[in-house]
């Protein structure tokens, strides 16, 4: 499982963390890994990634669970995972289509609907 969390992001709030964390109790029997990629630069992204590790600590999830700051970085540590027989290259491809997705979606949503 990757989550990929934008520079741009607010924090989520009490109930979607609660809700995040009975996501991932759900899941646990079907996830190999997780990554949990925020992205950005500077100061805030620096401390929301620090603190996200800590949280994951204490939170000790049932599968491997690491925080990084790119897509890159989170797919060659999932690639260390035979199990999901996927390569680096491929968790990047998936994310990459994953936005393109997204941004069909709300350019969509943006224009209304097609006549």
């Amino acid at each position: 499982m990757v989550t990929v969390v934008e520079a741009a992001a607010e924090m989520p709030d009490a109930g979607a963390r609660d809700e995040l964390a009975r996501l991932f109790r759900s899941l646990s029997t079907s996830v190999i890994c997780s990554a949990l990629v925020f992205e950005g630069d500077g100061f805030r992204a620096a401390t929301v990634r620090a603190l996200t590790t800590t949280i994951n600590l204490v939170a000790r999830q049932p599968f491997p669970h690491k925080v990084f700051a790119t897509v890159g970085d989170a797919a060659k540590w999932m690639g260390t995972f035979a199990a999901l027989k996927a390569s680096a290259e491929r968790v990047v491809d998936h994310v990459a289509e994953a936005r393109r997705s997204l941004d069909r979606l709300q350019e969509s949503a943006a224009t209304g609907p097609a006549r």
